[in-house]
């Protein structure tokens, strides 16, 4: 901390008890204090915002709030200003709950003097600027891996025109999808990476076999499908903060058993594959192939429908039916990001 004075902005709602805690305060010897007394928590908020707050002790029972929502309404609304809550003298558990609800330390009232009190306040304020450091740390490493996967998604689609726009436009579909599951935003930016990439492993492919007319024969067939085992193998080398190696290798399993390459079915599939198989075979019949013209969404919408619950986790089936019968959702730059390719459909094909 600098030299300036550490400004504690008191929140109690009992002029008595406020004037004591400010008192306490400023008689502290180890610590130099500026005092802001206020007596609710949306006085707290105002002051906070209007000027400098390096700490908040505030009390849990106010006018305009009590218990636990007075540390979720704070941390949300000041998520600048680390919270020590002034707990009972009879009931510690007070505290413990508090801390655990976002609140960086309590102190009981009577132990609201000398050490004990200047000490909790250093310590609130060097934990909340670690964690405000961890923070930072962790998102500049996720730019970096998301930097990392979008360079590996351009370096596949620009060896197969046939792919170019198809892993960006299911990936965004996967990720409304996962949004409207209400999923946490981990499950939903995961669920968006590994759509990205998920026929990574297709790189292994000769691509006069991604693109030729006809039917493939059974060894063609089995080379295509080992790109979900490729795509998890150069994927799992690289130490994602999101599980995509394992999303990447499920994309074409089936909650029935029938997909591959493991055949697994149910719930030991993976949630955010499970999505994406949803959304890449929507995307994959509405696009251009270079043996037939688009199938059209509807056709795509049909097939969803009639697997949903056997192939399909029917809560994903029936979130992507929602987004385009009643939604309108339609697939950014279609017509202008190139052609799409589905190793689904093009297995399928014929």
């Amino acid at each position: 901390m600098s030299n300036r004075l550490t400004h504690v902005l008191v929140v109690e709602a009992d002029p008595r008890e406020a004037d004591r805690l400010r008192k306490r305060l400023l008689d502290a010897r180890t610590g130099a204090y500026a005092v802001s007394v206020v007596r609710s928590l949306q006085g707290a908020i105002a002051r906070a915002r209007g000027v400098p707050v390096d700490v908040m002790l505030a009390s849990l029972s106010l006018p305009d709030s009590s218990g636990l929502w007075t540390v979720e309404i704070a941390a949300s609304e000041l998520p600048h200003v680390p919270l020590i809550v002034l707990a009972p003298d009879d009931d510690e558990n007070v505290g413990l709950a508090a801390v655990k609800a976002g609140a960086e330390d309590y102190v009981l009232r009577d132990e609201v003097k000398g050490r004990a009190l200047a000490r909790a306040i250093r310590y609130a304020v060097e934990r909340h600027r670690a964690k405000h450091e961890l923070r930072q740390g962790y998102a500049t490493l996720r730019r970096a891996f998301e930097g990392v996967i979008r360079v590996i998604t351009t370096m596949t689609e620009r060896r197969d025109p046939y792919t170019a726009g198809h892993m960006g436009r299911v990936a965004s579909l996967a990720r409304r999808i996962a949004s409207e599951l209400g999923l946490d935003e981990d499950v939903i930016t995961a669920t968006h990476m590994a759509g990205l990439v998920h026929d990574l492993g297709k790189i292994a492919v000769p691509a006069e076999i991604l693109s030729r007319p006809g039917l493939l024969n059974h060894t063609e067939t089995d080379l295509i499908k080992y790109h979900c085992d490729i795509g998890h193998d150069i994927l799992a080398q690289f130490d994602f903060p999101w599980p995509i190696a394992d999303i990447v290798h499920q994309h074409h399993e089936r909650i029935d058993g029938s997909g591959y390459p493991r055949g697994l079915a149910g719930s030991d599939v993976r949630l955010e594959a499970r999505i994406i198989a949803v959304a890449d075979v929507v995307e994959a019949m509405a696009s251009h192939r270079p043996y037939r013209p688009a199938r059209g969404i509807e056709e795509a919408l049909v097939e969803i429908e009639r697997s949903a619950g056997s192939a399909y986790d029917p809560d994903v089936a029936c979130t992507c039916l929602r987004l385009f019968r009643d939604w309108d959702y339609h697939f950014l730059g279609e017509g202008d990001a190139g052609p799409g390719f589905g190793v689904t459909d093009l297995i399928a094909r014929g």
